[in-house]
């Protein structure tokens, strides 16, 4: 079997590292999805030595880059963008340093603020477990929490502390919703009113003055690492032109704030997954934001081709095997079967890779399990 022999030791040794990891299964799909075609493998390697570069960090040498550096990452609907994006996440929780990083999807009626409350729901620190509690990641604020000395008194005080233009009200709520999401019975409720009132439905440089306080409580205990990685950038076109305009201008003000330092002594890198033609909207929308001004970079994510396809086959394949001891092994000539039939039905268009995969796994599912 051509595949056979490296895809085997492929499956065993990302087996072998994660199966007794936190992460193992949020991980294990988009391997399959990611290790394929040099070409995006190199991108994905490519954009996280970059942070690692920046940030000073997963091996790399020198001081952390202070400030923040905003790189666009372009591909049509259904390139696997979205799978890069998880697969960096997972890869800078690996690192050893504390690094603070959220994933999040803007939708087409997403608001500035409403981002930014994504953001701080979903906010991760690397080398701490995931823990998800209606909706929000306690992990990394019952860390914070613990870096405090697990004392009240600390985190009340230093919310205080760091509320700068904000109403002692906001920082009082906040703390409580930090002490909220550390107790062992949690349901997240306080740090969700906290977020809703003084993020979501606050005006955008209100917002922002909250996310800095929350920036500030973390870089007070030595986290100065961020990495923000937002997804399907390109619903803000969707919106009336002004606010398009609006929003850009508020994701402007927090890379200004963040360069500025206004938080403290922090390396942030933020990543936007949109489409290319977005990203012209973007040039001609707000230039200042754009190509070569706050958006340093940007990179396009190369097509998947028919050879990228039959790798997912065959990975898949194997995955599927390992994992389910009641799946029936398949003939070479039963896998290129699926080859040709996922690559029919994909019309001869350009590949979209959360069709194509779920085309794979139904292909495999019938075969491997026909009485199912």
């Amino acid at each position: 079997m051509p595949y056979a022999s490296a895809i085997t030791n492929y499956a065993n040794a990302i087996i072998g590292n994660y199966t007794n990891a936190p992460i193992a299964l949020d991980r294990l799909d988009p391997l399959v999805c990611m290790t394929v075609g040099a070409g995006r493998i190199k991108l994905l390697n490519d954009i996280y030595s970059r942070i690692c570069t920046t940030l000073s960090c997963g091996g790399a040498g020198g001081d952390p880059a202070f400030g923040m550096k905003m790189e666009g990452i372009t591909g049509e609907y259904g390139a696997g963008k979205s799978h890069i994006g998880y697969m960096l996440k997972q890869n800078v929780l690996s690192v050893g340093e504390d690094v603070l990083i959220a994933h999040v999807q803007i939708t087409g009626a997403a608001r500035f603020q409403e981002a930014l409350a994504s953001i701080l729901r979903a906010l991760q620190v690397s080398n701490a477990p995931s823990l998800t509690v209606n909706g929000v990641e306690v992990g990394a604020y019952r860390r914070l929490f613990g870096w405090y000395g697990h004392s009240e008194l600390a985190i009340f005080n230093a919310t205080r502390d760091f509320c700068g233009n904000l109403p002692v009200a906001a920082a009082r709520d906040f703390a409580r919703g930090v002490l909220d999401a550390s107790s062992g019975a949690t349901n997240a409720a306080l740090l969700q009113l906290a977020l809703d009132a003084w993020v979501t439905k606050a005006e955008p440089r209100a917002a922002l003055e909250m996310f800095l306080l929350v920036m500030r409580l973390f870089i007070s205990v030595g986290t100065c690492r961020l990495v923000l990685i937002i997804d399907e950038f390109e619903a803000i076109q969707h919106l009336p032109a002004t606010e398009r305009r609006a929003i850009l201008q508020s994701f402007q003000d927090l890379h200004d704030s963040l360069s500025k330092q206004e938080a403290g002594s922090l390396a942030a890198y933020m990543l936007l997954f949109s489409t290319e033609d977005w990203i012209r909207h973007v040039d001609a929308t707000l230039p200042s934001f754009g190509s070569g001004n706050r958006l340093r970079s940007v990179t396009t994510l190369p097509d998947l081709c028919v050879t990228d396809i039959r790798a997912l086959v065959y990975k898949s394949f194997y995955f599927h095997l390992m994992g389910d001891t009641s799946a029936i092994p398949l003939t070479e000539e039963q896998l290129e079967a699926v080859c040709k039939s996922v690559i029919e039905a994909a019309g001869g268009k350009r590949y979209h890779l959360r069709s194509i995969q779920r085309n794979i796994h139904e292909e495999l599912a019938r075969l491997m399990h026909p009485s199912a």
